[in-house]
């Protein structure tokens, strides 16, 4: 059994009571933290207090219905199912929880060393915020279009601590670059985009922009204007953000692109917007490793 396998069969694994310690050497090496965290907030929506009881209630000769799941296909569509499981005498809350332990483990041992749990055994650390779509271990809605230099992606309402994924030496500076990169084709006239950030407060007041046009404010540094992008190596623009200088106040950084030149950006073949961590190579625009990418859409 691969560590995927165990992972697409936990809720099933669950209800027959498997033995938590030997789910858990099954998928140890094999699960993301991500993906760790997802599991489990999986868990703690479908087998609540209430759902195990109902369960527990609705099980005749080691079968039982469980309750409705309502979920998103691919295409956005709601639909619901009813399965009919296999359930042990020995399914519990007791299990659940042992479960949850089990995942809340391997989680942690994702984690850098500097950011693990130490003092609470118990505690919990989340990189991703609950919300509806997230309850499903399978992403919810239209999966977004991603780049060909990168897998890395988030999708709507979902949300990561940059804090947690970022590794850094003693003393280093916290930095992140926003870009946009894009290349014309042989056949294109020159292609001219713009990036630009808007800074707000926690109120949505805006603070303050970083722009082509305002190539620096506190803590922001733009890479500065680049009005077309040649075939083959094409071009870059980007905001690198130092978060030992930025404002207090700061809450909000919105990234914010637009065609200058008018072509719609569901016509350029070759535009992404990404999220980098320039403290380390990667596969992405300038050897950058990335945190998210989308390929750019809409009419710019």
């Amino acid at each position: 059994v691969t560590p995927m396998q165990a992972a697409a069969s936990l809720r099933s694994l669950l209800l027959l009571a498997y033995p938590p310690d030997e789910v858990e050497r099954v998928m140890g090496d094999g699960v993301s933290l991500l993906h760790a965290l997802r599991l489990r907030q999986l868990l703690l929506s479908q087998f609540t207090a209430a759902a195990v009881q109902h369960i527990r209630s609705h099980t005749k000769e080691g079968r039982a219905q469980l309750p409705p799941w309502a979920f998103k296909d691919k295409l956005g569509t709601v639909k619901v199912r009813e399965p009919v499981r296999s359930v042990s005498d020995s399914f519990s809350s007791d299990m659940v929880q042992s479960y949850l332990a089990m995942l809340r483990r391997i989680a942690c041992r994702r984690l850098p060393a500097a950011s693990r749990p130490s003092h609470d055994p118990a505690r919990t650390v989340a990189l991703i915020t609950h919300t509806p779509e997230l309850a499903n271990v399978i992403r919810a809605g239209v999966p977004p279009s991603i780049p060909s230099y990168t897998s890395c992606s988030l999708w709507r309402n979902e949300h990561v601590s940059l804090g947690q994924l970022q590794e850094l030496e003693e003393g280093a500076a916290r930095r992140l670059i926003l870009g946009i990169n894009w290349c014309q084709t042989r056949k294109q006239l020159s292609i001219d985009l713009d990036l630009s950030v808007g800074i707000y407060d926690r109120d949505g007041k805006f603070l303050d922009h970083c722009t082509y046009s305002n190539l620096s404010c506190p803590g922001c540094q733009h890479s500065g204007d680049w009005t077309q992008a040649p075939y083959p190596r094409g071009a870059r623009e980007s905001v690198e953000i130092n978060f030992s200088e930025i404002n207090p106040a700061w809450h909000y950084i919105a990234v914010i692109v637009y065609s200058y030149s008018g072509q719609p950006m569901d016509e350029l073949e070759d535009a992404s917007v990404f999220v980098a961590d320039p403290s380390k190579k990667g596969t992405g625009p300038g050897g950058l490793s990335i945190f998210s990418a989308a390929r750019l859409r809409g009419q710019g």
